[in-house]
């Protein structure tokens, strides 16, 4: 994939949200991949585990709600950058695409509808994390469109650093 299309942009702003909210909770980032529509913040979302019932009845609602927060803040980072830019996802995605980000929000839904907390207040949560923490998201973006693979080190220090 070319570093300079405006899909990369999206991937890296989706995978910042990620790990900066990770980040923000005292989270460790192992390392940040941003380089296609399944990057992936490893070791942090883990967010096939809110799918799988035995961790959701197993889990402290503490480690459910944070799993939550960074599961969503990549779709909010998303959303943040296009009303950045004045952009629409429907410019830059496939429906194909933004059905693999639906199914993102479904996963988000189950782990909210297990704890007790709404995924409104969860959202709110992030959003709030989103707006303190944005120079810290567009400054790993900004990395991660060409640097599509960082280690968790590296990632931190670009965050911290912001």
């Amino acid at each position: 994939m070319n570093n300079d299309t405006p899909f990369q942009t999206i991937v890296a702003y989706h995978e910042a949200g990620h790990a900066v909210v990770a980040w923000a909770l005292g989270m460790t980032l192992d390392s940040v991949h941003a380089g296609d529509l399944d990057g992936e913040v490893f070791n942090v979302t883990n967010s096939l585990d809110l799918l799988d019932p035995e961790y959701l009845s197993t889990a402290d609602e503490i480690k459910i709600e944070k799993k939550a927060l960074v599961l969503l803040a990549g779709e909010l980072a998303e959303i943040a950058y296009y009303e950045s830019t004045e952009q629409y996802v429907d410019t830059f995605m496939s429906a194909d695409d933004r059905l693999k980000l639906g199914y993102l929000r479904d996963r988000f839904q189950r782990a909210c509808s297990t704890v007790d907390i709404t995924d409104s207040a969860i959202e709110s949560k992030v959003d709030k994390l989103i707006g303190k923490h944005w120079h810290r998201i567009v400054a790993l973006a900004n990395v991660l469109t060409t640097n599509q693979t960082l280690s968790g080190s590296e990632a931190t220090k670009i965050i911290e650093s912001s």
